[in-house]
């Protein structure tokens, strides 16, 4: 095996799709599929079946500028989010059951890769920034600010 060949497992990221050198360094179930960071990007994934899944949406990390943790309201966006990211959330019968209490979402250059508690949301956030720092430093050899 080449020393550019990704480590496994893969947790997801279809094998034709790993770059060269690019290694999944963190995961998380996102709506009908999977978020990543990898060594080199930032994706979403669809569907949970490995042999269906493809990437939806991605942001190399050296080309990410807005990176924030956002706090929610009763938006029905979000609550459709959070029921299709959260197994179990969308109950049959009592609309009581499955209720979810997020009041967070992690967005990456306006797109909202993960909904949930405080906690989570700041672990992601933390993956993606430090995914980011390495991959800048890697390329340019110093930190690249975020816009504001």
């Amino acid at each position: 095996m080449s020393s550019d060949a990704p480590e496994e497992p893969l947790h997801g990221l279809p094998p034709t799709a790993v770059r060269p050198g690019e290694i999944v360094l963190h995961h998380w179930g996102a709506p009908d599929g999977r978020g990543l960071v990898t060594s080199q990007r930032c994706l979403l994934l669809t569907h949970p079946r490995p042999l269906h899944r493809a990437i939806v949406w991605e942001r190399d990390l050296e080309k990410v500028e807005h990176l924030e943790v956002v706090a929610l309201h009763d938006d029905p966006e979000v609550v459709a989010f959070v029921q299709a990211t959260l197994a179990g959330a969308n109950k049959v019968g009592d609309p009581t059951v499955g209720v979810i209490n997020c009041e967070y979402k992690v967005t990456v250059d306006e797109t909202s890769v993960y909904v949930g508690d405080a906690d989570r949301c700041a672990t992601i956030q933390t993956w993606v920034d430090d995914a980011r720092t390495q991959r800048s430093m890697a390329l340019f050899g110093r930190l690249v600010p975020y816009r504001t």
